[in-house]
């Protein structure tokens, strides 16, 4: 190694924690290969020596992004002396964040992290490594969670970042940053400081700086006492998967036609958590908790109910649920899900392509094709998504323009930007829940208009289709970030 560590150094707390969770969630086997993203900071210097002492095989990564100035070239010189000191293959990739930015229109934090992990996966690839370990802690997780209560969430929320997704592994995750820097200190070894991290105008950083240390003046061990929060929170969801499943199990009735399925409507309405199970058993099939509502409360109703989403018909009848495939036709509606975790990406519609990107604050300048939506004054479904619907409406119907007292049809509005009688009926509403929001790219209503006080904005940008107009019958695919 680098230097003459103490004698008694693989007895550290940090050391003893990141062993117990690689065996306790199997993240590595003995002396496995395995890739370290190291940016510099404490917390990736930590990881490195820490697995690399635990004698796994580690291979390091560095992204420059080039966002710094010479502050970045020194955060790699830095690693690659590090690496050097300690014998560990190093290599570095570099972008020019600012550009890749610009040409995706997305946020330079959201651009970077894509490239971050694309580039992770690349190398892991290129070397055949299975697993890539970042250093996300204890600290990181909570900040996290008080992030997702903030703005509404549900039992997936509440249990913060996962210590595994895919080949993505966090053996700090369960770690207190204290120990990070006390086993820096003992092994003697820096790290660099990203002095951005005191912006508070992040998001991350306001709850870090302001928020986090009034629970710990609460609790001077709050972090400890969430750890133990997110072991009961994820007990929890493992005993709620296993009733859900036994219940719609139990409601299950097996039918020979295969073009549909079918459930007893008494086990679920009996279960006294109706609407959570419709949800669970439905949501993959484009509808919403919202409007399953109402088909909760009437599951034991003699009246047959029919309820549509854009891919699947749901009728109940006879104290039966039958779920099937509809049939796609110029009326259905294009069902658009951004969960709050994508912060930007690109949903190709039937309409062109929709950008969009979430703020903490509005930009200060907007294009054409572009609305800002206050996302902070609306209340988020506990699945921790934005419904977007766009629909061909029609032409009597009315909405409230933007600028004017009271409501118009757009059919008026299309006449007044001078749409022949063929081009309005190619003219899409876009509708979060059921709320009218943009007469797409025209006109812009007076509903979630960006205030001084909102604290997320959701920027969407409309780029129209180049070639002949496509119809409504062809598929929708979404691209979004994680």
């Amino acid at each position: 190694m680098a230097r003459r560590l103490p004698p008694n150094i693989y007895h550290h707390p940090l050391l003893t924690a990141v062993q117990r969770a690689i065996e306790k969630y199997a993240l590595l086997v003995p002396q496995q290969k395995v890739l370290v993203g190291l940016s510099g900071g404490a917390d990736s210097v930590a990881l490195l020596i820490a697995l690399s002492l635990l004698d796994y095989e580690c291979i390091a990564l560095h992204c420059n992004f080039h966002l710094r100035g010479e502050d970045s070239n020194a955060d790699e010189a830095f690693c690659r002396d590090l690496c050097r000191r300690y014998s560990i293959p190093f290599s570095v990739r570099e972008f020019d964040t600012e550009q890749e930015a610009k040409q995706a229109k997305v946020s330079i934090e959201m651009v970077a992290r894509d490239l971050r992990y694309r580039a992770f996966e690349e190398q892991a690839h290129c070397l055949a490594i299975k697993n890539i370990a970042v250093a996300h802690h204890l600290q990181d997780n909570v900040e996290t969670l008080l992030g997702n209560i903030a703005l509404g969430t549900g039992l997936r929320g509440l249990k913060g970042i996962p210590i595994r997704r895919g080949n993505i592994i966090r053996p700090f995750l369960e770690v207190d940053p204290k120990y990070i820097y006390n086993f820096l200190n003992v092994v003697g070894e820096n790290y660099r400081t990203d002095h951005t991290n005191q912006d508070t105008s992040i998001r991350r950083n306001y709850i870090r700086h302001n928020i986090l240390p009034l629970f710990q003046q609460l609790n001077p061990n709050f972090l400890e006492t969430v750890q133990r929060l997110f072991e009961n929170l994820r007990e929890a969801q493992s005993l709620y998967q296993q009733g859900v499943q036994q219940t719609l199990q139990k409601a299950h009735i097996d039918t020979n036609d295969v073009s549909k399925e079918e459930y007893l409507c008494t086990p679920i309405a009996s279960s006294q958590a109706s609407l959570t199970l419709l949800y669970e058993l439905l949501s993959s099939r484009g509808f919403h908790r919202n409007e399953l509502e109402k088909f909760a409360l009437h599951l034991c109703d003699r009246e047959p109910a029919t309820i549509y989403s854009s891919t699947h018909r749901v009728i109940r009848s006879f104290g039966k649920i039958s779920i099937s495939n509809r049939e796609k036709s110029p009326s259905v509606l294009t069902s658009i899900k951004l969960g709050l975790d994508q912060r930007a990406g690109k949903i190709i519609t039937p309409y062109g392509e929709l950008l969009y990107t979430f703020f903490e604050k509005a930009p200060m300048q907007v294009g054409k094709n572009i609305i800002l939506i206050d996302v902070s004054s609306y209340p988020l479904p506990p699945e921790e998504t934005l419904h977007l619907e766009l629909a061909i409406p029609k032409g009597n119907t009315k909405i409230k323009p933007l600028g004017l007292h009271g409501q118009k049809e757009i059919k008026k509005i299309l006449r007044e930007h001078r749409l022949s009688a063929e081009e309005r009926t190619s003219v899409p509403l876009l509708s979060l829940e059921t709320t009218p929001i943009w007469l797409m790219p025209y006109t812009r209503t007076d509903a979630l208009l960006v205030k001084e006080s909102t604290t997320q904005v959701l920027m969407l940008e409309l780029i129209p289709p180049t070639v002949a107009k496509p119809t409504m019958d062809k598929s929708t695919n979404f691209e979004g970030g994680e």
